[in-house]
């Protein structure tokens, strides 16, 4: 299938669960994220982790009047 990106993921889910509790940069820490829900199926496919992560931004984002 045309697009079909197929991604192993060798970390266990503990050892992604680490590597984000330690993980001070803002960007490795997104890019852990995406990999720990893609490892624990809470996304299926790379394209709804990206649409959940912009989900999580805005709602945590608070609003300065």
């Amino acid at each position: 299938m045309s697009g079909v990106v197929l991604i192993e993921i060798r970390e266990t889910e503990s050892e992604l669960k680490a590597l984000l509790k330690k993980e001070k940069d803002a960007q490795r820490h997104e890019k852990l994220q995406v990999l720990y829900w893609l490892k624990t199926q809470t996304v299926k496919t790379v394209l709804s982790a990206a649409v959940r992560r912009r989900e999580t931004s805005y709602h945590n984002t608070k609003m300065v009047v």
